[in-house]
């Protein structure tokens, strides 16, 4: 049964409002006054959006693709700019300054995808990097907090379009102060289904994400869209612009952030399958607990390795 998560319950670490004490006594662990800690992540948020606005109208970028490590190895679709790795440093800088305790999973020097459980800042610099260097306003800088591998607090924003959604455990989610919900649409008729296509170009990975459109068109779904960015797409579906999200291949720092907004906004992020989402296991469908059951029910989840 797929349920919207009302309450988290983060083991060793407490979390406590704004009113309450940001440590506990007796050397216990220190709590995470998450108010506090949103604040302070709103903010960093906004000065790199300045950063990611101006080289979104620079004319020229400079782009590195991934992958290819020597002339015998094709590059993938997947590409890095100086932006990209500019905005990483500038959070991993003050993270380590400013909670050094913490661990730090980013996208560009990630050296490993697991998720430690002590509290976590999981970073994309700039999610939809394709978009920001094709000046397509779908790109955001995406600032996740996890504890016990599972997003607590998240801060997704594009400064393109200046939008700021945020969340964290038990007090609702925003979109530029104000509250939003998901969709009650329950049917795949009435469904805006977004997904992406992703970087696997293999035969087999091809024929997996062509066999799920298939089965969305074969059971008449409303619409179908690509837009490129995670991070925005789940967000959409948070503030009700879309029904569902679904995606393989994504990353934690892809959608840390956005998960724990998308369920503060009364919707669920789980695995395709329906079971408990895993953030490092690299697929997540999103939406109102009716619609994600349905469409749980109809994609095809056993993507081949």
């Amino acid at each position: 049964c797929i349920e919207p998560n009302s309450a988290v319950t983060v083991q060793s670490v407490s979390v406590v409002s704004s009113s309450q004490m940001s440590c506990s006594a007796g050397g216990e662990q220190p709590e995470l006054d998450l108010p506090q800690i949103l604040e302070y992540v709103r903010d960093l948020a906004k000065q790199c959006g300045e950063r990611v606005l101006a080289g979104y109208h620079k004319e020229n970028n400079s782009l590195v693709f991934k992958g290819g490590a020597d002339d015998s190895e094709a590059p993938t679709p997947d590409i890095v700019t100086e932006v990209d790795k500019a905005v990483e440093d500038f959070l991993i800088q003050n993270f380590e300054k400013d909670y050094p305790t913490f661990s730090i999973l980013a996208e560009e020097s990630a050296e490993t995808e697991d998720l430690p459980e002590n509290p976590t800042w999981v970073i994309d610099p700039i999610d939809g990097t394709t978009n920001f260097v094709h000046r397509i306003p779908f790109t955001c800088i995406s600032i996740g907090l996890a504890v016990n591998r599972k997003a607590v607090l998240g801060v997704v924003y594009n400064p393109i379009l200046d939008e700021l959604f945020e969340a964290y455990t038990g007090n609702g989610a925003y979109l530029n102060g104000k509250k939003i919900s998901v969709t009650d649409v329950d049917s795949i008729q009435m469904a805006c289904v977004a997904t992406n296509v992703g970087y696997d170009r293999s035969a087999s990975g091809i024929e997996f994400m062509m066999g799920n459109f298939t089965k969305l068109l074969q059971s008449d779904v409303r619409s179908i869209r690509c837009f490129g960015s995670a991070a925005c797409d789940i967000c959409s579906v948070a503030c009700g612009r879309l029904d569902v999200f679904y995606e393989w291949g994504i990353h934690a720092w892809d959608i840390a952030a956005a998960a724990i907004i998308v369920e503060e906004a009364g919707g669920v992020a789980v695995d395709p399958s329906g079971a408990k989402l895993d953030l490092s296991a690299r697929c997540v469908l999103v939406g109102n607990p009716a619609i994600a059951k349905v469409m749980s029910g109809l994609l095809n989840c056993k993507k081949p390795e």
